[in-house]
């Protein structure tokens, strides 16, 4: 069964730091596998934690929009395009950056997609 963590408050509260510090702890302490969420529109999780992203789920949802449809349905092309562009792999865990949302206010589709993605992929995870 996986264990959920989350973190959150105002900006500026220390959110990212908190979050890095307890995937530090569970990594160091070798208590299990780790799946680190950036919903951050910001994306700097990464940062906190040595590594570098290459893309986020807005990256990846703004080149299926220019692309249009592919030859398999477009949000299985999308899930293909997270588990192979976008999570990125530390040492000791697993990094899925969201990235900017839609449009100004708006993350109704990346939501959507993020939780189904993180359905599907913490069943392999402790954390």
């Amino acid at each position: 069964m996986t264990f959920t963590i989350a973190v959150s408050g105002k900006g500026g509260s220390g959110k990212t730091t908190v979050s890095a510090l307890i995937i530090d702890y569970l990594r160091r302490n070798k208590l299990g596998s780790i799946l680190a969420v950036d919903a951050d529109p910001n994306t700097n999780l990464n940062e906190a934690l040595g590594i570098e992203i290459k893309k986020t789920l807005g990256d990846v949802r703004e080149e299926l929009l220019k692309v249009g449809e592919s030859t398999s349905s477009r949000e299985d092309y999308f899930e293909y395009l997270i588990y192979s562009e976008v999570v990125v792999e530390g040492e000791g865990f697993d990094l899925l950056p969201m990235g900017r949302p839609e449009g100004p206010g708006c993350y109704c589709y990346i939501n959507h997609v993020l939780r189904r993605i993180i359905d599907k992929l913490s069943r392999n995870y402790d954390y």
